[in-house]
Formats: structure tokens, C-alpha cells, sequence
């Protein structure tokens, strides 16, 4: 559920909307991730998993919703069909989106998983999504780390392209902290400590 409620001086009624997070087997979800636009439009993003029979994998699928229109979350439409998923379509819940201060450029981070293994379990991978009319349209997402164990990822995204940093672990006795820069074509151009090397499949 979405709630909006209005400032004192604001004469508008409060307002809760439902989201329908229908799925087959459904087992759990993500906090949902809001952002507004400066042009008004509220964008909600959240993750969604169904139970496999396998106890140690819930794989869930990305959705994205958005205000009807500016200000106002009475009504949702479901812009999903935006989320490319020829590449990965499955994913852990930890995630996080930043967006630009002028709002046209967006974020999106991710721990993908698979079913059938052929997506290392927990491989971190970014998407890039800029304003196209209401919506945001997203570029092919891009692996951009070995699989980690831990990850609590913080976005922020500028004029060059976007940051993240956050706690993760490939070794649970040496948790740290991690920030990687990418440009606005989703290459990573710094990431501190040490360096990320990536092995194409």
C-alpha cells in the first residue's frame, strides 16, 4: 500500500492506495521504493518472490508502478512491462534506486539470482533508466560485481553518471564497505578497495 497525506494548510484528503503484487506462489516482497519527479509523478519500485518448493531460493521479479498523475497516488498504473528482462529476470530482494535532481535519470540496483543456475546466485547488477514522456525506460542491466554474500546498497546518481556504496561481503569474516562509480553508460569506472574484475560468460 501507498499512503499520501496532505500538509495542513494542503486542502486535499489522504489518500491509501492498494498495489496489486499478484503472483503465482507468491511468498514475499520488498519494502517499495518511492521517488517523485519534479514534474510531479510518483514512481514506486518493488521486488516481488514466489516459492520455488526450495527452501533456500525465493527468486522474485522486479515491478515498477507510477502515479497516474502529478501529485496524486490515488491512481496506479503498472509500468512493468518497461523492466528489460532478457538478461535477468530474477533477483533478490536488496536493492536500492537513486534518482538525479533533475529527475530524468534513474538508478536501480539488484542482487540477481536464477533457478537453474545460470546466473551466479547474488550477482550484483545496475540498471539505467532515463524519462521517456511519464515513464522511466531502462537500459539492459550490466553485471558490474562478482557475487557477494551480504549487500546494502545506497545510490546516488550526477551528471557523469552514479555511485553506490554499501556493506557486503564475499567472505562473511571480512565485511567492508564498497563504492564503485559508473559513467552514464553503466562502465565502472572506480571502485574502492581494490579493483572489480569481471569474467564474461
Amino acid at each position: 500500500m501507498v499512503g499520501q497525506y496532505a500538509k495542513k494548510d494542503v486542502d486535499r484528503s489522504s489518500v491509501i492506495t492498494r498495489i496489486s503484487l499478484e503472483v503465482a506462489d507468491y511468498y514475499n516482497s520488498s519494502l517499495p521504493l518511492l521517488v517523485r519527479t519534479p514534474d510531479g509523478f510518483i514512481h514506486v519500485f518493488v521486488g516481488v518472490t514466489h516459492d520455488t518448493g526450495n527452501p533456500n531460493l525465493k527468486p522474485g521479479g522486479l515491478r515498477y508502478f507510477r502515479s497516474a498523475v502529478p501529485d496524486d497516488i490515488t491512481s496506479i498504473v503498472d509500468r512493468t512491462e518497461l523492466i528489460p528482462t532478457n538478461a535477468y529476470n530474477e533477483f533478490h530482494l536488496r536493492m536500492d534506486v537513486g534518482l538525479s535532481v533533475d529527475g530524468n535519470k534513474l538508478v536501480w540496483v539488484v542482487l540477481a539470482v536464477s533457478s537453474d543456475g545460470k546466473v551466479p546466485f547474488k550477482t550484483p547488477v545496475v540498471f539505467f533508466a532515463e524519462r521517456k514522456g511519464a515513464d522511466f525506460s531502462f537500459q539492459k542491466p550490466i553485471a558490474y560485481a562478482p557475487p557477494m554474500g551480504l549487500f546494502y546498497p545506497l545510490v546516488a546518481v550526477v551528471e557523469s553518471g552514479a555511485f553506490v556504496v554499501g556493506e557486503l561481503w564475499d567472505d562473511a569474516k571480512r565485511p567492508h564497505a564498497r563504492l564503485v562509480q559508473f559513467d552514464r553508460s553503466g562502465k565502472v569506472m572506480h571502485q574502492a578497495p581494490g579493483q572489480i574484475t569481471i569474467k564474461s560468460s
